[in-house]
């Protein structure tokens, strides 16, 4: 009796940790609108997502995931994943597509970061927009706080301010931050 009794209590103290963890790195979908997959399987608002699910929206579809808190819009003919979901990292990739994520102020130790084939864009507590074309060329929109750009291969980065832009090609430094035009802004 003893042993059951310390088995069950073991056990409700790894369910409360769990969910405690779960509460605090967690992933799930809060719209869609179109066709929106996760793992080819059709998605569902509420829908929790894990590590390395792959989220995948038609033409004319879009969904907006919030994850750790942050407001993540996955725009159309988007493939991406959440790569990394703790409670101080958040990563999600984008191989194809554009996504807009509105970062929440993160505590020190905490950081956000989008990572695509080409450049790891980490931010802190901020409003941008990362778009991948066909061709991988990779282009950052900041709208609001500041951004850093990186290129994984060269190493070379840059800080863009808000109402900037930069491009990123593989094996080439960032290119200078330059100002958005208007009617791109969204």
């Amino acid at each position: 009796m003893k042993n059951f009794l310390c088995l069950v209590l073991a056990a409700t103290i790894h369910y409360s940790l769990f969910t405690i963890h779960c509460l605090y790195a967690a992933a799930k979908i809060e719209s869609i609108s179109g066709e929106v997959t996760v793992n080819d399987a059709s998605a569902i608002v509420g829908q929790q997502l894990n590590t390395n699910d792959v989220i995948k929206t038609s033409a004319v579809s879009n969904s907006v995931i919030i994850i750790n808190g942050h407001a993540v819009t996955v725009s159309e003919k988007t493939e991406a994943s959440i790569s990394e979901l703790t409670e101080e990292s958040s990563l999600f990739k984008i191989w194809l597509g554009k996504i807009r994520a509105k970062v929440n102020k993160l505590k020190a130790k905490q950081k956000f970061e989008v990572k695509t084939p080409t450049a790891i864009v980490a931010v802190r507590g901020t409003d941008f927009a990362v778009d991948v074309s066909a061709d991988l060329l990779t282009r950052l929109e900041v709208y609001e706080g500041v951004v850093s750009a990186k290129e994984e291969t060269t190493g070379g980065e840059v800080l863009v301010n808000p109402g900037e832009f930069t491009t990123i090609q593989k094996g080439e430094a960032p290119k200078e931050p330059e100002k958005i035009e208007k009617e791109t802004e969204k």
